[in-house]
């Protein structure tokens, strides 16, 4: 078997199991079981004559856009779509929701990936005269669109305050 060098020069081969998958030939099992441990790595080519094969770690980022917008809406006791691409947002986005209640009400409400049937509603506990706020994430669902509940619409304000985009490169 051919020395492959060592990529991680402070660690010694052998040092932690997945290391030393990646230091060059695999069994073909481990190839298996080392890309199906790690959603990160992705095979670009194997040689079934050496069981050689080329993996590339694929790295995450993220980058955060900071935004005010209003999307308050005027339909009560509902869950409404709220389309958010006017606004930059994409599918997969991760979107952060402010709700801001204007009065000392108690009412629920909430926000869900459109298409949801998941019921995330929260009930707003204010005291008399009070202005509370609250912030709920929501990834966006295809069509920039997400799902948007308000007791009673006249009691708040809603911003998209802004939202995560996540990148594998």
């Amino acid at each position: 078997m051919d020395s492959v060098p060592n990529p991680f020069p402070n660690r010694e081969k052998g040092e932690d199991e997945r290391l030393t998958d990646l230091y060059g030939r695999l069994p073909k099992d481990n190839i298996a079981r080392l890309l199906s441990a790690e959603d990160n790595l992705e095979i670009l080519e194997a040689d079934t004559v050496t069981n050689a094969a080329a993996i590339v770690l694929k790295l995450q980022t993220q980058t955060y856009t900071e935004r005010w917008d209003d999307i308050t809406h005027a339909v009560d006791t509902t869950w409404e779509d709220v389309d958010l691409s006017a606004h930059g947002v994409l599918e997969g986005d991760v979107c952060e929701i402010l709700f801001i209640c204007k009065f000392g009400v108690d009412n629920d409400i909430g926000v869900r990936t459109n298409g949801s049937s998941l019921s995330r509603l929260i009930t707003t506990a204010n005291g008399v005269d009070a202005v509370s706020q609250t912030t709920m994430n929501v990834v966006a669902a295809a069509s920039s669109l997400i799902e948007l509940y308000l007791q009673d619409a006249s009691d708040f304000e809603v911003f998209l305050s802004g939202y995560w985009r996540f990148s594998t490169s």
